[in-house]
């Protein structure tokens, strides 16, 4: 309290209850009082304002260091990290900054209420019972601003100071979020989409946020980090570098490539002229072979029934040529032994027709009797057969076997016969032969009669027979002169060259091994023993495939490179996969309908075969039989 104003206020008053106080004891007890106050209020005053403008200060700086990370915002999940970071330690901040806040704002109301009281006085608008009542408010109100003061002193310069120390590492923290800023920059730049090793960054802002996420008392790390994402830069600087050296030996491969197809593209325009060239002669090789086939039909029937008409064979018989009588015993199906028998005991022998001979013998069975088969003067082991009376060796490789006849299982008990189908007959003209199993009792006896008259004069249908055979060779050997200028035409289509020993059919190079029959796995395993694969010919090149051996090496069949179940069949290889069970490349009744395993593909390759079907090359066969083998380059 001060002592000098209550003196004043009690001469004040002990006049004005005398009625004796007057204006110049009221201006004296007004001016100390407003002293008193000044001398009160403006250090309370102005410590207020030295604590606001340190709050404004240190508000700013919190928000500059939350702005600093405005160029990271947004560009990546490091960056989010960095900012999150940042917020933490702004809201730390912030909850010291709001306490010395709140406690300015208090004391700020106390102020004011003074202050409302100094301005009555300043006024002179306050009398001396006013002024003794205010003194005890006010005294009451300077106690608790002193006690302000004092917390001013002990609380809130200490928490100026802590936050001055927590802002000593800002410049350094901003320094380093602008260097991670400029890295991630570099590694945007420069990576892009490749960025393979950016994921390190992840690992440095998730400890940058642990370490500085409350207190940010060890920044100083953050140089160690901005160390490592160099590093981190470095390394993929380096395997950029390794990147660019593939990419640029792709693209010189690529260069290569370019010039080998413009180079290449010349030659496919040729071959395509080549194959155009080709598919127009195959026509007109198709249609030749056609036109033969007819001829051929007209003068073996017309041969066949002149014969039949020139004969001079006894009544019951008849006659092929002008030395062979036949007879037919119709009226039951023998097998092979007791057939010999009944020809015996007519004095007559089963028939051994000549090769010629048996082309017509055939049709005119077949007109004359219809489909059947016929008993024949030849036996063998399923792969050699022999005429029993003349002694001689009817070959496997003879053009007069059925397709895939003989075969390869060896037995002691096959005979031969003469099959008669009409569609056989018609699409496999002179191929007749087809061996039995000599027990079975579904044959006719063919039994035959020699004509021992060497006295007789060349007769008109010995001449016939001998023009007859001139035109058929003459039809034969231009089949074949039309078969090598299609395979000469094939094999010129393409431009590469075939290794010595290996022929080229429509850009694929061949070999046929004819030293002996093997089975499929046999001939695979040879072939592969070779550095070669069993063949795979290309669809468009079976058939010229088929002709070139036939051609070459005479009538046979050789393994290929496809097996199956009978439902499926599969090429050996990844680039081709199945052989289509309707291909048209099949020969009629193949691959049939005997669904089981280890069945085998085999090219047939004979005259009379690519004559009748020229577009139709495969067959089926279990994988044990014996058939030549026909590799290809790998």
């Amino acid at each position: 309290m001060d002592w000098s104003i209550l003196m004043i206020i009690c001469i004040c008053l002990s006049r004005e209850y005398a009625h004796a106080c007057d204006e110049e004891c009221k201006a004296a007890l007004i001016e100390e009082f407003r002293i008193m106050l000044d001398s009160k209020l403006n250090p309370i005053q102005a410590d207020l304002r030295n604590v606001k403008s340190e709050l404004t200060l240190l508000g700013g700086t919190v928000a500059d260091i939350y702005t600093s990370t405005d160029g990271l915002d947004g560009r990546s999940s490091q960056s989010q990290l960095a900012t999150e970071a940042v917020k933490k330690m702004q809201e730390t901040m912030s909850e010291d900054i709001r306490t010395v806040k709140e406690k300015v704002v208090m004391y700020e109301g106390k102020l004011n209420a003074i202050e409302t009281i100094k301005i009555k006085v300043d006024s002179n608008d306050i009398n001396i019972k006013e002024i003794k009542t205010q003194l005890t408010a006010i005294e009451s109100e300077f106690e608790e601003l002193s006690e302000f003061r004092n917390i001013i002193k002990e609380e809130v310069q200490p928490i100026f100071s802590i936050l001055d120390d927590k802002f000593k590492p800002v410049n350094h923290m901003k320094e380093d979020i602008t260097t991670i800023k400029d890295s991630i920059r570099i590694l945007d730049r420069k990576y892009g989409d490749t960025l393979h090793d950016i994921s390190e960054i992840n690992d440095s802002v998730k400890i940058l946020d642990r370490k500085y996420g409350d207190t940010l008392d060890d920044i100083s790390e953050i140089n160690e980090w901005t160390k490592e994402i160099h590093m981190y830069t470095n390394d993929a600087t380096t395997k950029q570098t390794s990147m660019s050296v593939e990419i640029q030996e792709i693209e010189s491969k690529l260069e290569s490539y370019e010039a080998s197809i413009k180079t290449i593209k010349p030659i496919m325009t040729k071959v395509e002229s080549f194959e155009s060239g080709i598919g127009e002669i195959s026509k007109e090789h198709q249609e030749l072979t056609k036109n033969i086939i007819n001829s051929e039909d007209i003068l073996l029937d017309t041969f066949t029934m002149t014969a039949i008409g020139l004969s001079r064979c006894p009544e019951g018989f008849f006659g092929i040529m002008s030395t062979h009588c036949f007879k037919i015993f119709k009226d039951q199906k023998t097998n092979w032994s007791d057939a010999e028998n009944l020809c015996r005991s007519h004095d007559l022998v089963l028939a051994e027709p000549s090769d010629r001979m048996a082309m017509f013998l055939s049709r005119f069975l077949l007109h004359l009797y219809g489909e059947g088969s016929f008993w024949l003067n030849g036996q063998g082991d399923g792969t050699k057969f022999i005429w029993l009376n003349s002694n001689k060796t009817l070959d496997s490789n003879n053009q007069l076997w059925s397709p895939g006849k003989p075969g390869d299982r060896v037995s002691h008990s096959y005979c031969l016969s003469l099959l008669l189908i009409e569609e056989d007959v018609r699409n496999y003209h002179g191929q007749p032969y087809y061996p039995y199993d000599c027990s079975e009792k579904k044959h006719f006896p063919l039994c035959e009669d020699l004509i021992q008259d060497t006295q007789l004069l060349k007769s008109p249908l010995q001449n016939l027979e001998e023009n007859i055979t001139h035109k058929l060779d003459d039809i034969e050997n231009k089949i074949m002169e039309s078969d090598k200028i299609l395979l000469k035409s094939i094999s010129y289509s393409s431009s590469i060259d075939c290794p010595d020993g290996l022929f080229n059919i429509a850009a694929q190079c061949f070999k046929i091994l004819r030293d002996q029959k093997r089975n499929w796995v046999d001939a695979k395993n040879q072939c592969k023993s070779r550095s070669l694969k069993l063949a795979q010919p290309m669809d468009s090149a079976a058939c010229a495939l088929a002709t070139y051996l036939v051609v070459n090496y005479g009538d046979s069949s050789a393994w290929v490179g496809s097996t199956g179940d009978g439902s499926k069949f599969v090429w050996c290889s990844t680039e081709r996969t199945t052989l289509n069970i309707n291909s048209p490349l099949w020969l009629p009744s193949y691959p049939g309908s005997n669904f089981s395993p280890n069945q085998c593909v085999a090219l047939v390759f004979t005259k009379s075969s690519l004559r009748s079907h020229p577009e139709q090359v495969y067959e089926v066969s279990d994988y044990s039989s014996l058939r030549y083998t026909l590799c290809e380059a790998e």
